[in-house]
């Protein structure tokens, strides 16, 4: 029961990603409200952090060309955008239409309306208001990319997977493939074959996430309006996405070059390979919601050892059915091979147990900081996606304790491993599935 309990606070804590979106909270003047004269400045304020450098907001009145407002900078609070506004705007329905970015630098955009019913006259000395650009009332007709768009998502699932796979290969090597050597020395060789398709494996991993890193920026572009110098110099230079996103890529290599020095025989590659898999896990902290809260280093903290345990569950599992189960079974003589795939299931499965149990303590964390009430779980977009999660995580988790206290056992008697590899398949299916979930997920605005 013990194990059950873990099993079950894993789940919950899993299915609770860091992951949400900045949404504006009041603004002056006010949504739906009606002003005697129009503002000298707009003022907006977030539920979190905001970067002036990577925001923007257009204004439209009566439903005219949409005109650039110039000037964007931070109020008294980090959370609040003063926008100035040109005297000269004429009266009529304000529509103010604004994108930003929090510190983690995921792009969120919105829109609301109010009434003025009178202009603010121009000083004499003042420049004339600009024309708005018609090329703007253009771009208004075309469909541009969000963070929920098909090809972002599948950006994220790419990376995700990429992720859990380079950290399965190095936690393969450290925490399953050196105890079951222990347990099975007499297929030392076959340890030795698996160690190096892991290292195979996680070095395709490795290239994968590296080309992702640069599909993410030029999408991440599209998202907050096209390849301007400026914005992508405040993206790489002043945010930390951008910060996030070098190491992402950086790590990336390191990992290639660590998996590398492996397949060439340099046991020192795996040392490479360990070191980039921490920064791995940073790098996608540090694009996470968990870096726009308050508590971002506590934040950052757990989302990085959340990312580490998953990853180390999900990522190993995938690891030990496409490299490490086959190299035990195509090693001689035969008698042999049962043995030692039973010693692979019981080198991970404790592990497993642990890596779960800080899954959870993590994922709790998580949710404590986002999840408002637990109406919210089947009351909007976020919640039910999130509910999707969690069935899907719960099936996973099921099929994982199937394989430990049901096919484990057969092993040990001498019953070949062929169930547990269909069952281990069908876990790793679900996890690719619960992968996509999450992709999905960190798209949608939390409640």
């Amino acid at each position: 029961m013990r194990h059950w309990g873990i099993a079950v606070a894993a789940v919950l804590g899993i299915a609770l990603p860091m992951y949400a979106h900045t949404q504006l909270e009041s603004s002056e003047p006010a949504a739906d409200s009606v002003v005697d004269v129009g503002p000298a400045e707009l003022r907006l304020t977030f539920n979190e952090r905001v970067d002036p450098d990577l925001s923007e907001v257009r204004l439209l009145v009566d439903g005219a060309a949409e005109q650039m407002l110039e000037g964007v900078k931070q109020g008294s609070a980090p959370v609040e955008l003063i926008v100035p506004v040109p005297a000269g705007v004429p009266a009529g329905e304000w529509s103010v239409k604004w994108r930003v970015a929090g510190a983690d630098g995921h792009p969120v955009s919105g829109t609301y309306a109010f009434r003025v019913e009178a202009q603010r006259p121009v000083p004499a000395e003042a420049e004339p208001l600009p024309e708005p650009s018609s090329q703007a009332a253009a771009v208004e007709d075309e469909e541009p990319i969000t963070v929920s768009s098909p090809a972002y998502v599948a950006a994220r699932w790419i990376t995700f997977a990429a992720m859990l796979t380079v950290i399965g290969a190095v936690a393969f090597r450290y925490l399953v493939l050196h105890p079951a050597r222990m347990r099975a020395p007499a297929l030392a060789g076959a340890m030795d074959v698996a160690a190096m398709g892991a290292a195979r494996l996680g070095r395709g991993a490795a290239l994968f996430l590296f080309l992702a890193a640069a599909v993410r920026l030029l999408l991440q572009l599209e998202t907050m309006g096209g390849a301007d110098p400026e914005l992508l110099r405040n993206l790489l230079f002043a945010s930390t996405w951008g910060i996030a996103w070098f190491l992402q890529g950086a790590t990336a290599l390191l990992a290639l070059l660590g998996f590398h020095l492996v397949v060439m025989t340099l046991a020192s590659g795996w040392t490479v390979a360990a070191v980039a898999a921490l920064g791995i896990a940073l790098a996608s902290s540090l694009s996470s919601h968990a870096a726009a809260s308050d508590l971002a280093t506590l934040g950052v903290t757990a989302d990085a050892l959340h990312t580490l345990a998953v990853s180390g569950w999900l990522g190993t599992l995938l690891v030990m059915a496409g490299v490490g189960i086959p190299a035990v079974l195509r090693e001689d003589p035969r008698s042999g091979r049962f043995s030692a795939t039973s010693a692979l299931v019981s080198a991970f499965s404790p592990r497993a147990l642990i890596m779960a149990a800080v899954a959870a303590l993590t994922g709790t964390f998580g949710a404590l900081l986002h999840i408002p009430t637990v109406a919210s779980l089947w009351q909007t977009s976020y919640g039910q996606m999130l509910l999707v999660k969690l069935a899907l995580v719960a099936a996973a988790a099921g099929l994982g304790a199937w394989n430990w206290r049901r096919m484990k056992p057969r092993l040990d008697e001498g019953e070949p491993p062929e169930r547990l590899r269909r069952s281990a398949a069908a876990e790793l299916f679900v996890g690719v599935l619960v992968l996509l979930a999450t992709a999905i997920l960190v798209a949608l605005p939390t409640p």
